[in-house]
Formats: structure tokens, sequence, C-alpha cells
């Protein structure tokens, strides 16, 4: 084996909770409020292809945009409060450096 690659989002850090938690901020400050349930239309998909679905009409195009950058100022800001490595995360790679 020559190279190893994995995908960082659900792999080796918690990236979904971060993607969740700003939508729903980044929604809530445009006035919508997501159900409950929103959080299964955005895990593992983009904010290009859920914004849309989410706003359900209510925002125009320019405005998806800005709630898409509101929430990706949000989501860094996020990131470096909240993301965690998975458990084993640090361990895989290190046992696969280790082996050559």
């Amino acid at each position: 084996m020559r190279a190893v690659i994995f995908d960082l989002d659900g792999v080796l850090v918690d990236s979904e909770s971060v993607n969740v938690a700003s939508a729903r901020e980044a929604f809530r400050r445009f006035g919508i409020e997501l159900d409950p349930d929103a959080g299964n239309g955005i895990v593992g998909r983009h904010p290009v292809d859920y914004v849309p679905v989410l706003a359900g009409g209510r925002l125009d195009a320019g405005a998806q945009r800005e709630l898409r950058r509101l929430q990706g100022r949000l989501y860094r800001e996020l990131w470096d409060a909240s993301a965690r490595l998975l458990d084993g995360a640090d361990t895989v790679p290190r046992r696969l450096r280790e082996a050559g």
C-alpha cells in the first residue's frame, strides 16, 4: 500500500454537528427557525443544495447567498470552539505511519 486517503467529515472529525449548528443559527438570523428534523437534510450535503430547500421560498437568491456566507463565518467560529476528533482518529494515522 502506497497511500491512504481519508475523508475529513465524519471520518476523522465530527464536523457535521458544527455544520448543523451553524446552519440553524444562520437561518435563525434570517428569521427562519428550522424544525428539529432539519439536520437530516443538512448532514452530508453542501449549503448550495440544502439552503433553497430549507428556505422553502422564503428567501430570494441574493438572501440565500448571504445566508450561505453567514453560515460559513459561523461554521469557522464554531469549528474552533467545538469541533472534535472522533475516537481513534489520532491513532489510525500514527499506526499507518509506523507500519510504513
